[in-house]
């Protein structure tokens, strides 16, 4: 999709452009006003986001505690001016209702972005501020190039206040899923050092 306005007008792209923007594969995100493009992910990057997703689901679907979501899909964290498409979301039971057609608009209790070396800046950067802008209670950044986890939560004053940093050889573990937890080994396992 392309924006026709005079020559030195700026581009200010909302929520709704993205709902015009061609299915090529690529995600697009705004935030704003800026469009933002990634490509699809690598096989390594699913197989992440697959070990992680079917342990964190099958935890969450047996304890009846919410719904996990994957991209793509929409979280509207801002009417407008802000859309994101996060690798994985989970929604609790309690905010069902901000489960709407085409997004979920709300902020979701965690979400999950799986970094590679193209997204690393802008996943600690520009996400990590506007997640705890919108106090997403938890923000994960699994890091594929070191094969680590970075735990952000407890979002005060439009900052994350405590981290943790979860290696191999550790279990990753949320006080969003009492008794679950996940070898980190386990998140990569089979995906090599893809990214």
């Amino acid at each position: 999709m392309s924006k026709t306005l005079p020559y030195d007008t700026p581009v200010v792209w909302t929520v709704k452009d993205l709902w015009e923007l061609p299915d090529d594969g690529n995600r697009y995100e705004v935030i704003d006003g800026e469009l933002y493009m990634t490509p699809p992910p690598s096989t390594g990057h699913q197989i992440v986001e697959d070990n992680l997703g079917f342990s964190l689901n099958r935890h969450i679907r047996r304890h009846k505690l919410g719904r996990l979501f994957y991209a793509p899909c929409e979280v509207i964290l801002k009417r407008a001016t802000r859309g994101v498409q996060p690798d994985l979301f989970f929604v609790p039971r309690s905010k069902y209702s901000q489960i709407k057609k085409q997004a979920f608009e709300g902020s979701p209790a965690l979400i999950v972005e799986i970094s590679s070396p193209s997204t690393s800046r802008y996943d600690r950067t520009l996400k990590k501020s506007l997640y705890a802008q919108h106090r997403v209670a938890e923000y994960w950044i699994i890091d594929t190039k070191r094969q680590l986890v970075l735990v952000f939560s407890h979002p005060k004053k439009g900052e994350y206040i405590q981290s943790a940093i979860y290696r191999r050889g550790q279990t990753l573990t949320s006080q969003l899923f009492p008794g679950w937890s996940l070898a980190v080994g386990d998140i990569f396992l089979g995906a090599g050092t893809a990214s």
